[in-house]
């Protein structure tokens, strides 16, 4: 049974069934390759993002172990003027004992 497709009001022509289920064919064909060109794009997005992920998961750890190594090379260099300090009080105290014996010794050895 041939079917009459309208173009702007007026018949244009008579179309066979087979030609019109070709045409849609064609029709869902070309949505089919659009749809399926969407998909590989979200495929690949996904893909290119779970690798963005993984590098700043791995960029996360490494910037942690260096805030971990700068506390600790804070931390010795807290404890280092300590050391000092405990140095030179050692020093100041050694030498008021010298001084001390120094003096004694003036009176013990004329």
């Amino acid at each position: 049974m041939a079917r009459r497709t309208k173009i702007g009001g007026n018949i244009m022509a008579t179309t066979h069934p087979i030609q019109q289920h070709e045409q849609i064919f064609s029709d869902m064909q070309k949505k089919l390759d659009d749809h399926e060109s969407r998909i590989r794009e979200v495929q690949e997005f996904t893909i290119r993002y779970e690798e963005q992920t993984k590098d700043l998961w791995r960029a996360v750890g490494r910037i942690e172990q260096l805030v971990t190594e700068i506390k600790l090379d804070i931390d010795k260099l807290k404890e280092k003027p300590a050391k000092h300090w405990d140095s030179l009080i050692g020093y100041i105290i050694s030498g008021i004992v010298m001084l001390i014996i120094a003096y004694m010794g003036r009176f013990i050895f004329p």
